[in-house]
């Protein structure tokens, strides 16, 4: 049985240049997830070092959030109009230095300490926005889910290396040198991206014609003359921009509360140990990851062949929400660590490809030029999830001291999700890999960057 490439073959040999921004956007998103997820472990050892209460934690672990909100519109609106490599390496120094000076403004003060976490989120909240506008600009349409995917691996990746360095540099050098580590990475991706990134295919100076002229040919057709506000106009009254907005607010509500939590679940209420906590939650992530790969890979396939994009968006939505939606409801009476484990397996490891394949894959195909903007205002609602989330689940553990019922909430909000993208993009006509657009693609215009 023959095997497809990762890109098309003819166009690699020729050129690599969309490979390497690919590698690089995937080391920025294991970055940026390693410095936003240290914490989740290292918030253990600093709980009882300054005494903090769950409902405390709860604050600083959402402040982040705070921060992440302010961005997310204004930094993809930055990035269409002043490039994606500009806004991207400037939000990347920012966050580096705000997660070194985090110990040291830990120490100063509780209040001292929310001011470097929403630092931290002010320039993170440009990432997702940035990205999302360099794989519209840098990947012909068949090749965008892969390229989504691959880049997401990098999230898994870099919550994997905080989840298992994290534990054994904080036995070894205390938990302050987590954040001196990881914060001291970003400023080295910063040094290799400037030498290899580009806002734009053909600002690249070691492109091939062929690369790019397999890029431009497959992206879709841009359309002019559209007023700015009309472009907001088109986007708000869009059903699929609705669907993909509040698909991703139950989405996030869901995974910013599992991402921080998650350690605390098993050390606090199942017992494992510091030194054990990698062995239980990195697994999740791994599966994670090799899930969302699967199914990138798989989707593109199927598109290739003429499957219709929608249709497999809309699947992946229902295979994403509704398995982990099932397991956890199976939390309330686990005692035992390996089986609290094998259901995260089961809920990280599924709910990873509504993102990956289905409704942020769809919102690249329904406004690709505009999808900075769009992903702003759409993760503007993410950030909000994830301080309701971790304000929530601090006060609901305190309160109730119920971690099945704390799951067993995050699987109707799940279901939730599932269904408002299953009713707002029934109906809609669906795109196929020819390039025929579909009755809800909107009409917009940007600059390229």
């Amino acid at each position: 049985m023959s095997t497809m490439p990762l890109f098309q073959t003819k166009v690699a040999r020729v050129s690599y240049t969309r490979h390497i921004t690919l590698l690089s956007l995937c080391l920025c998103n294991c970055i940026s997830f390693a410095d936003r997820t240290v914490i989740g472990i290292t918030i253990l050892p600093m709980q009882k070092e300054f005494g903090w209460s769950e409902t405390t934690s709860g604050i600083i672990l959402g402040s982040f959030y705070y921060g992440y909100t302010l961005t997310q519109m204004p930094g993809g609106r930055a990035a269409e109009i002043y490039g994606c490599k500009r806004v991207l390496i400037l939000a990347v120094v920012i966050w580096s230095i705000a997660t070194i000076i985090t110990p040291i403004m830990a120490r100063i003060s509780f209040s001292a300490l929310i001011v470097a976490r929403v630092l931290l989120g002010i320039a993170e909240g440009a990432h997702f926005p940035v990205l999302a506008l360099f794989l519209s600009l840098w990947f012909p349409s068949s090749e965008r889910g892969r390229a989504l995917t691959a880049t997401f691996l990098g999230v898994e990746a870099g919550t994997l290396i905080a989840l298992l360095a994290a534990p054994w540099i904080t036995e070894v050098a205390g938990w302050a040198a987590n954040f001196y580590v990881f914060g001291s990475l970003g400023l080295v991706w910063c040094l290799f991206s400037e030498a290899h990134l580009a806002s734009h295919p053909h600002q690249h100076p070691r492109i091939s014609e062929e690369e790019l002229q397999h890029i431009v040919g497959g992206r879709e057709a841009k359309p002019r003359g559209t007023s700015g506000l009309n472009v907001w106009r088109s986007i708000l009254l869009s059903r699929s921009f609705w669907a993909i907005l509040l698909a991703h607010g139950c989405f996030t509500f869901v995974m910013h509360l599992l991402a921080l939590w998650m350690p605390s679940y098993f050390n606090k209420h199942l017992h494992v140990e510091m030194s054990s906590l990698p062995i239980y939650t990195v697994l999740p992530q791994v599966f994670n990851a090799l899930i969302s790969l699967a199914g990138g890979w798989l989707s593109d396939m199927a598109v290739q062949r003429g499957y219709s994009t929608l249709s497999l968006q809309r699947m992946a939505c229902i295979i994403g929400f509704s398995i982990p939606a099932i397991l956890l409801q199976f939390f309330w009476d686990v005692q035992n660590p390996t089986v609290g484990a094998a259901l995260m397996c089961g809920v990280i490891g599924f709910i990873g490809l509504s993102a990956k394949c289905g409704h942020l894959v769809h919102l690249m195909d329904v406004l690709p030029h505009n999808v900075a903007s769009a992903l702003g205002v759409i993760n503007t609602v993410g950030s909000i999830m994830g301080i309701l989330s971790n304000m929530f689940a601090g006060w609901f553990i305190q309160e109730y001291d119920s971690w099945g019922g704390l799951f067993s909430i995050l699987g109707v909000v799940l279901w939730a999700g599932m269904c408002m993208f299953l009713v707002l993009t029934a109906g809609t006509k669906p795109g196929t890999i020819t390039g025929s657009t579909s009755s809800n693609k909107l009409s917009t215009s940007s600059t390229d960057n």
